[in-house]
Order: structure tokens, then C-alpha cells, then sequence
């Protein structure tokens, strides 16, 4: 079955039928070889397409199974009818056999129709007007046959039935031969293997058909003779069609056919002319006036017919013009939604990003090219002015009051960037937050004015849900000439914008290029950032931090370096924030945490105090989910006891009450970690989440260390900071200690610990000097008595 759904068959098929065929035709005449020869082809057929139907499923099946009925019927009725004239005993012409091969006939005729209804474009009528069709000129060839051939050979005994049985072999089998023809031009297959054996089947039947008629009717038939080898030549060709393909999907992988005018006139008019040749051969020959006539009257209501057809086609073409005239005027409505909904903002209603991209290109299409990202300075010629704005803070609102009420603080803010910029330009919702203005053929100082009327305009207050809510925007303006590129607009507005953000709330920014230099660089920095671990380009080195009461090194602080092949030293104030905006500050500081671990471990071997270790963690590292299991391997790995790692933080994740931030902490405190507050005294941190916390130390921002004695109000305030150190009971370290009156101040102000250039600088790991009581302060600069 694999093999014949493969079409591997084809070959032996065709083969076996052709040896079976030159077989009857040189074997004796009515022997036992001939006889086994025919019935071999005579069942060929039947077989195959058996083995076919039973292969396939659905209406397939269905179609195939009564091609091999009918098939098998003729199978057998032909082999009764030949067994019995081997014998000797012919059947009787005419006799019930011969209804049994009409009713054959009318079944490959089915067959036919149903294949041209699915494979042809029109379907259903196609298929009717193919039999209609078939039977005019199927009437008009019988016409032709009986006058040229039956008639002029009828014997004087023959019977009206055997006349009329004579006569209805050849009308079936041109019938058959018409509709084949019709099913392998329709549908592109004359040219194929498949269309080539349909038509020999058909083609060997009928002609073996109208000459057995007009033998028959003379009464000199052999049933021997080339007649019956052309029907073993048809059963033969069947039966490698089934072998070859589905007889069902004669069309399957053929070309699509387009058929010109020529095709269309000749389907009319061949029919309607073939229906006048009954008329035209009795006019020709009056002895032949009854018969033709009689056929003349039947194309008359054959043609009929065809033309109400066409006529009931027609009207339902006529519907069908209607249908789709309607349906062309819907796809043309919902074809403009569409294009609304594909360049429009559902939330707000203005133009969305796509939109907004294809009118900038418009608008800098119109002119020669010119060097885009003009910025300040550029002509003051009109040119293409691109904002880009950024609501402030607009989280806040999300997170606080919920998505509807940002949803409809995005709708006012919409509606007033529409009232500022009018008909001179586009506004976009270009996602979020984020909002575009396109201002065609204007001057850099009125993109510049535009955006300050924008910030003065959403600087009013705006009442959302009840309450009165109050935003500002960041600006980023771009100037661009016409012939610029869109992605390099867009990318200038961007970078200003952000310039902008960086300002502070409610700036305009206008794009120059160190805005490029600078993002280019800082992309560049991030890319060697990514795989400066792996390329062992990071280090560790850690500063003491002195006991001001004994002059002894306390702790260290561990700080990373990055000791770039090409750039050198790279200065942690420039890679930190790269890490951090990039994600990339988590491995790098589990990767620090974990050499502090194993270095502090090293330096405590021998000591009978040992040191302790302070860890920066930025904020990003510690939002992360797994941060507290990444300390305890750290600490488990190194060995590390936990009482001599402190983790230091800012005071904007101690201040932070999230879940999130609550949970870490808990874990860390659960671990036996202390936190140090860096920067203390430069941000606002609450006393009482202060007492709540496993704090350590709190550490002085170095600036105020810095500003210590030139500026007056200072000084109170390191005050505070050790007051409140003392009540709490936290030791306080004074950081950025780098002359000598500034470690003598924060010593007289009661600061516990101190670190700085003046006490020591950073080192690696092999470097430090941590023995003598005095080795990190010089005694002729600093009382430490």
C-alpha cells in the first residue's frame, strides 16, 4: 500500500498491461493463453483502484470506490461476454448485458462530472454545462457516425433495438471522451502524464465502441480482432492512472490555467453549432430526415436547457456583483480602520510611533541631504524641528493611584500637547510616558519655544479621578535639515531628552554633538564592561579604616578596579553607573564579595583581632531575588565567619519599605550581617526604620568630611550625625579623611573610625600594612593618645 502511495506501481502496471496487450494480440485466436491474457487486463483495473479506494479517506474515497465499482462491473460483464465467445456460446446482441455496460458508462460519466465540479474554477456549473455540453455534441457525432458509418453497413435483418444498442455504444462513449476532454483543459492537465492516460482510456473506449457498433451492425464482428484490443488498451491505461495517482486529483500540482476569449467564445459556440448538425445532415441526405431530426430536436432541448443555465448563472452572477460590490465598500471601511488603528493611539487618540515615523520621513524627503543633528548653532534656515518629551516621575502615579488614573492623566496631557502645537505639526504617543512633536519647516527657535510652552503648559495642575495632580515633562529638541535620517532624529531627540531628564525636572535640552560623543562612549564602555570579569580585568583592593581612639586598622573596605588593556585605569566614578543602568553591577558584585571573603580570610590568619570586611552593594544587587543566597555562599565557601562581613548600603535602600527590600534585609539580619549606612547626612533617613534595621556604622558623607572647617554649617551637622550615632548605638566613620585638619576634627567631634587618602590609600590584597599600632598615621601629625 506504501508503494502504491508512493506511485512506485506505475512501472509494473503499465508494464503488465502492455504484455498482457501484445499477448492477445499475437497469441492464437480464441485460445486459452489469449482468453488468460484479456482476463488479466480486463481485472487489472478493478484491482488497483480497489487498492487505491481503500487507501484513501473522505470524499476521495467515495469517488474512487464507484470508478472501481463501475470498473469492476465492466471487469466482469466484459469477461462473461468473452469467456462466452471463447466458448462458443455468444451472447445475444442486443442483450441485458449491454444495459449492464451502459449503466458502466453513466457511472464513469459521474465520476467525470464530479472530478471537473471540484478541479475546475466554477465548480458546480462547470461541471453541468460539461455534461450538457458533451451530450450536444455527443448528439451530433452520432449523427455523423450513423450517417458515415451504421447506416450505410445496417444490415437488412437488424433489429430497431440492436440499431439503437449499436448506436448507444459509440453516443456513450463520445459523451465520456467530451467531458475527459473538457476536465483536462479546464484544468491544465493535457500536457501530463495523468491528462495523457485519461484521454487513452476514454479515446481507446470510444473508438472501440463505434467500431464494435458498426460491426455489429453488418454482422462481420471478431471478437479477436484490434476492437477488443483497443478496450484491453483503455482497461490498461485506467489501471496505470490508478497506479500512478489519485484518479480523483487528476489537477493536483498542475499549473494554473487562464483561459482567453478565444476559450470562452468556443465553449458557446461550439455547442450551438454542433446542435444545427442533425438539421444540416438531413438536408444533406433527405433519407436520413426522420433520424436526424429526431436528433436535431433533441440538441434543440439540449440547448435550451444549456441557455437557462447561463440565464439562472447570469442572475446569480448579477447577485454575486452586488455581494461583492457591498463587501468591497465594507473591506474599504474596515481597510481605513485598520489604517486608524494601525497609525493612531487607542489610549489617547493622537498618532502612535508608525505614524509619527512616516511623517517625519515625509517631511525630510523634500529636500536636498544635509548633515542631520544639527543641534545649537545650526542655521537658522526653517528646517525639521523633533521633540521628545518624558513625563516626570509619571511612576508615581501608576504606582500609587493604578493604571487608570495614569491612563487618564496620559489623555489630559495628550489633549494639552495637541492644543500647544495645533495644525503646525504631529504629536505621537510614542509609548508609556513617552511623547513625540514633529514641527515641519520651522527654525530651531521655535521647536525651542514650542517646548518651553509645552513645560509651562503641563506645569498647570491637572484633575484626574477627584484629585489635582501635578507633572512636568523633559524635553529633548533635535534640528534636523531636510534629506536627514529619520532613526538619526529620532536618535539625537532621544539623547537630548535625556540630557534634559539629567537637569532636572521640566528642562529643554536641544541635541549638540558631545551628547553622541558622550552615549557613544558610554556604549563603548559598557560593551568592555560586560566581559570585563571573564577577562580578569577587574581587581580588589581595600582601604583601612583606622580606630581614631587607638591609631589600630579596625577593618578594611573592599573596593573594585578596572584595569583596562587599553584605557588604564578606569575610574570607578565612570563604570559604576555603566554597571548599574546595565544590570551588569549583580555579577560584578557577587563577584568582589566573594574575593573580599577569601582575602579577608587570608588576612586574619594569625591575628587575635581578626578584621572585619565592608562590602559595597549597590541598590540593583540587592532588589535581586536571590542577593541573601548569594552572601550565604559566599560566606559558606570562603569560610568566612559572619560577624566579620559588613555590607554597606545607601540610605535610599535602608529608607526603602518594599516588601521586596524587607524581605533581604530580614534574611541578611537572620544571617549574622551588619549593615553600614554610606553617605550619611546627604540623604533623609527616619529614626525609627533606622532602630528597626541591623545597622552597624553609620558612615559621613565625604563631602561634608571635606567641607568640614570651610563651611560653617557642616560642622553641626557631623555633630548631629555622632550624637545620634551614640544614642543608637552605632559607631560612626568618618570617610574621605584627606588632610590633617580634617581627621583632627572629626576627632574631636567624637567620630569612632575614619578612612582616607591622609590615613592610607587603597592596596591590593599582598600590600597592606596592618601590624604596627601606628604604621597607617603619622604621630607627628595626628594625637592619637
Amino acid at each position: 500500500m506504501r508503494r502504491l502511495r508512493e506511485g512506485r506501481l506505475q512501472r509494473p502496471v503499465a508494464l503488465v498491461s502492455a504484455l498482457a496487450i501484445v499477448a492477445f494480440l499475437v497469441l492464437p485466436d480464441g485460445g486459452i493463453a489469449q482468453t488468460v491474457a484479456a482476463t488479466v487486463c480486463f481485472a487489472l483495473a478493478p484491482v488497483v483502484l480497489g487498492m487505491r479506494a481503500h487507501a484513501l479517506r473522505g470524499a476521495a474515497r467515495r469517488r474512487v470506490r464507484l470508478l472501481w465499482i463501475a470498473s469492476g462491473t465492466y471487469g466482469v460483464a466484459m469477461g462473461v461476454w468473452y469467456l462466452a465467445l471463447a466458448a462458443g456460446r455468444p451472447v445475444g446482441f442486443p442483450s441485458a448485458l449491454d444495459l449492464v455496460f451502459f449503466a458502466v458508462f453513466c457511472c464513469y460519466l459521474a465520476f467525470l462530472a464530479l472530478v471537473l465540479r471540484d478541479r475546475s474554477p466554477t465548480g458546480a456549473l462547470d461541471s453541468r454545462l460539461a455534461l450538457v455540453d458533451s451530450l450536444i455534441l455527443t448528439t451530433a457525432a452520432c449523427a455523423v457516425i450513423w450517417v458515415t458509418l451504421i447506416r450505410p453497413t445496417l444490415a437488412d435483418a437488424a433489429t430497431p433495438a440492436a440499431t439503437i444498442v449499436a448506436l448507444a455504444y459509440p453516443g456513450f462513449s463520445i459523451a465520456m471522451v467530451m467531458v475527459a476532454g473538457r476536465l483536462v483543459a479546464a484544468t491544465g492537465t493535457l500536457r501530463t502524464p495523468s491528462g495523457l492516460l485519461i484521454l487513452l482510456w476514454v479515446g481507446a473506449e470510444a473508438v472501440g465502441d463505434v467500431i464494435y457498433g458498426r460491426q455489429m451492425t453488418s454482422g462481420n464482428f471478431q471478437y479477436s480482432s484490434a476492437v477488443t484490443a483497443l478496450w484491453l488498451v483503455a482497461c490498461g491505461a485506467l489501471a496505470t492512472l490508478a497506479a500512478r495517482t489519485d484518479p480523483s486529483e487528476l489537477a493536483g500540482g498542475a499549473r494554473e490555467v487562464r483561459h482567453g476569449p478565444v476559450w470562452t467564445a468556443m465553449r458557446h459556440v461550439v455547442p450551438l453549432v454542433a446542435a444545427l448538425v442533425p438539421f444540416a445532415l438531413a438536408l444533406f441526405d433527405p433519407s436520413h430526415a426522420g433520424a436526424m431530426i429526431v436528433g436535431g430536436l433533441v440538441s434543440f432541448c439540449l440547448v435550451t436547457w444549456r441557455a437557462g443555465m447561463l440565464q439562472g448563472d447570469l442572475a446569480d452572477a448579477r447577485q454575486l456583483t452586488e455581494r461583492l460590490d457591498r463587501a468591497v465598500e465594507e473591506l474599504a471601511a474596515q481597510r481605513d480602520e485598520l489604517e486608524h488603528l494601525a497609525f493612531s493611539d487607542p489610549l489617547t487618540g493622537l498618532a502612535n510611533r508608525a505614524r509619527f515615523t512616516e511623517d517625519l520621513l515625509g517631511a525630510l524627503g523634500s529636500g536636498p541631504g544635509a548633515v542631520p543633528g544639527a543641534g545649537a548653532g545650526a542655521q537658522a534656515e526653517p528646517a525639521v524641528c523633533v521633540l521628545m518629551l518624558d513625563l516626570d516621575d509619571f511612576k508615581v502615579v501608576n504606582d500609587s493611584l493604578g493604571h487608570g488614573a495614569g491612563d487618564a492623566l496620559l489623555i489630559a496631557v495628550a489633549a494639552r500637547l495637541q492644543d500647544v502645537v495645533g495644525e503646525r505639526g504631529t504629536v505621537a504617543r510614542l509609548g508609556g510616558d513617552e511623547f513625540g512633536v514633529l514641527l515641519p519647516a520651522v527654525p530651531e527657535v521655535v521647536g525651542v519655544t514650542v517646548a518651553g510652552s509645552i513645560v509651562a503648559v503641563l506645569e498647570q495642575p491637572f484633575a484626574v479621578e477627584g484629585r489635582l495632580l501635578h507633572t512636568s515633562a523633559s524635553i529633548g529638541v533635535a534640528v534636523v535639515q531636510p534629506g536627514g535620517d529619520v532613526q538619526v532624529a529620532m536618535r539625537d531627540a532621544d539623547l537630548a531628552m535625556y540630557a534634559a531628564k539629567a537637569a532636572g525636572s521640566g528642562a529643554v535640552r536641544v541635541f549638540e554633538r558631545p551628547l553622541l560623543e558622550r552615549a557613544q562612549s558610554r556604549l563603548e564602555l559598557e560593551s568592555h564592561l560586560r566581559r570585563a570579569v571573564e577577562r580578569e580585568e577587574l581587581v580588589v583592593e581595600y582601604q583601612p579604616i583606622v580606630d581614631l581612639r587607638t591609631g589600630e586598622v579596625a577593618s578594611v573596605e573592599a573596593l573594585v578596579r578596572w584595569h583596562h588593556p587599553l584605557w588604564g585605569v578606569v575610574p570607578p566614578d565612570r563604570f559604576i553607573p555603566a554597571a548599574e543602568s546595565t544590570g551588569t553591577i549583580v555579577g560584578i558584585g557577587e563577584w568582589v564579595l566573594r574575593r573580599a571573603c577569601q582575602d579577608v580570610v587570608l588576612l586574619n590568619r594569625g591575628r587575635s583581632r581578626p578584621l572585619a570586611v565592608t562590602v559595597n552593594v549597590s541598590v540593583r544587587q540587592a532588589q535581586d531575588g536571590g542577593f541573601a543566597e548569594t552572601v550565604r555562599r559566599a560566606l559558606a565557601d570562603s569560610e568566612l565567619p559572619p560577624e566579620c562581613l559588613v555590607l554597606e548600603v545607601t540610605e535610599s535602600l535602608v529608607m526603602d519599605s518594599s516588601a521586596a527590600a524587607a524581605a533581604t534585609v530580614d534574611e541578611l539580619h537572620a544571617l549574622g550581617i551588619a549593615l553600614s549606612i554610606d553617605d550619611f547626612g546627604a540623604g533623609h533617613s527616619s529614626l525609627v526604620r533606622l532602630r528597626a534595621l541591623p545597622v552597624r556604622e553609620l558612615k559621613i558623607d565625604g563631602e561634608l568630611v571635606r567641607n568640614i572647617d570651610a563651611d560653617a554649617t557642616t560642622r553641626p551637622i557631623v555633630t548631629a550625625i555622632v550624637a545620634l550615632g551614640r544614642a543608637l548605638g552605632l559607631a560612626v566613620i568618618a570617610e574621605g579623611v584627606e588632610e590633617p585638619a580634617q581627621l583632627a576634627a572629626v576627632r574631636g567631634l567624637g567620630c569612632d573610625l575614619a578612612q582616607g587618602y591622609l590615613l592610607a590609600r587603597p592596596s591590593p590584597c599582598d600590600a597592606l600594612v596592618l601590624d604596627s599600632r601606628l604604621s597607617l598615621v603619622d604621630p607627628e601629625r595626628v594625637d592619637v593618645s
